[in-house]
């Protein structure tokens, strides 16, 4: 887990809280680019900025752009997404509504916060009745869902 994540510029729409996953961070329209500060509970731990070392992070010039920060150590890890929302001019096709606008990126951020978020809480019943049981599997595949998450991610860029 994270104890303090910041950026250098930009306004959060809440303060940081280590087991919230997804932030939203309102940026000027010029700004191409933010250092991002993250302090790790566990002393030894990793941590990445969207997949690289470098604090430093290119904010695109699109109204939304997800970046990665992921914590980890001893094969645990956390990721937390920052989206930056700047305020842009958008044209669209005189058929296209604002939902058809949205983009594939903002799925996949979505998907990642609810798996993210979700890994803990998944159980599954055995055949003894409603007692429910943790699945000791569902770690690893929602890592290996994790991971896919992040290329493609990764990819749009």
């Amino acid at each position: 887990m994270l104890n303090a994540l910041t950026v250098s510029k930009g306004t959060w729409n809440k303060s940081f809280d280590s087991d919230e996953h997804t932030y939203h961070i309102e940026v000027d329209k010029d700004i191409t680019s933010v250092q991002i500060e993250a302090i790790a509970s566990a002393s030894g731990a990793t941590i990445k900025y969207d997949g690289e070392s470098s604090k430093t992070v290119t904010i695109n010039n699109k109204a939304k752009t997800a970046i990665s920060v992921t914590v980890s150590k001893d094969g645990a890890r956390r990721t937390y997404v920052l989206v930056f929302d700047k305020d842009i001019d958008v044209d669209m096709d005189e058929e296209e509504t604002v939902d058809d606008a949205k983009t594939e990126k903002e799925a996949v951020v979505g998907a990642t916060q609810m798996s993210t978020s979700s890994k803990s809480e998944n159980l599954k019943s055995n055949n003894r009745g409603s007692q429910m049981m943790p699945m000791d599997n569902q770690s690893t595949e929602s890592i290996s869902f994790l991971e896919k998450i992040k290329k493609f991610v990764l990819s749009l860029f």
